[in-house]
């Protein structure tokens, strides 16, 4: 059995480099995969996260603190939810900086920290190449604009032809943007109703309606949770708000030119 860790990591608990290879360990003493050296973070992810549901089970017994293999955190979680947000994003899927350069490698308890660190530390988001292959990628660029000109000039790409997404992607790749970030919703409202497919993800339906159509998040939430078709209907907003929703520019200019 391999030996308990000495100090506090993350996901990794033991990361060693090998002949140029980051390897990664299990932390837990007794687990049965303890010898096992996993290939990338993401693999061991999958692992830690039967520990983390281990913790997670049966009755809840708060305040605890995280029984977690050698970690640090003094905290007292009042709830569970509180307790798997920390399992989450420090042990079990690390939430770092992806800044590169960044000297700062060890996660972040909440999403906000992080964009906390990124605003003070790096000057606020970035904005990250699609070719993985490509510097830019993890370096990104202060301004959306910078992203464009250098999609434009240094990669062979093409804009997203479905309504409402301006994404630019590298020719070729159109099928995998599909996938990962397009799904079945569509937007009925005003002028969205006669506007091209949209094919929304659930997230991104969500974010048109806070955005576009200016409805409050709390009720864009429960919107896109009563449509049961996967379309936002004008009734169901109507039941939801008191106020008129406001038009979406983009379509309503499209529908105008078009006549």
């Amino acid at each position: 059995m391999a030996n308990e860790p000495e100090h506090d990591q993350s996901v990794a608990e033991i990361l060693v480099t090998a002949r140029s290879r980051r390897v990664i360990r299990c932390p837990w003493p007794s687990c049965v995969a303890d010898d096992y050296l996993f290939r990338d973070e993401a693999e061991a992810s999958v692992h830690l996260k039967s520990h983390q549901d281990a913790l997670l089970l049966g009755p809840w017994n708060g305040p605890i603190k995280c029984s977690w293999p050698n970690c640090s955190s003094e905290t007292m979680f009042k709830h569970k939810y509180l307790l798997k947000t920390h399992l989450a994003n420090i042990h079990v899927a690390p939430l770092r900086c992806t800044i590169a350069g960044c000297s700062y490698s060890e996660p972040f308890g909440k999403q906000h920290d992080l964009d906390r660190h990124v605003s003070a530390i790096h000057g606020g988001s970035r904005y990250l190449c699609t070719v993985e292959s490509c510097d830019s990628s993890t370096i990104g660029f202060a301004r959306k604009d910078k992203l464009v000109k250098h999609m434009r000039e240094e990669h062979d790409n093409v804009r997203c032809t479905l309504n409402h997404c301006d994404y630019i992607l590298p020719d070729g790749e159109q099928e995998s943007h599909l996938q990962k970030f397009h799904s079945t919703y569509e937007c009925s409202l005003g002028a969205c109703e006669r506007g091209l497919p949209s094919y929304f993800s659930r997230e991104a339906v969500r974010l048109h309606l806070i955005s576009v159509h200016k409805i409050y998040r709390e009720t864009a939430s429960r919107i896109v949770n009563r449509s049961k078709d996967k379309t936002i209907r004008p009734n169901v907003v109507r039941m939801r708000m008191r106020k008129q929703f406001v038009e979406c520019q983009g379509c309503w200019e499209h529908l105008h030119a078009a006549n």
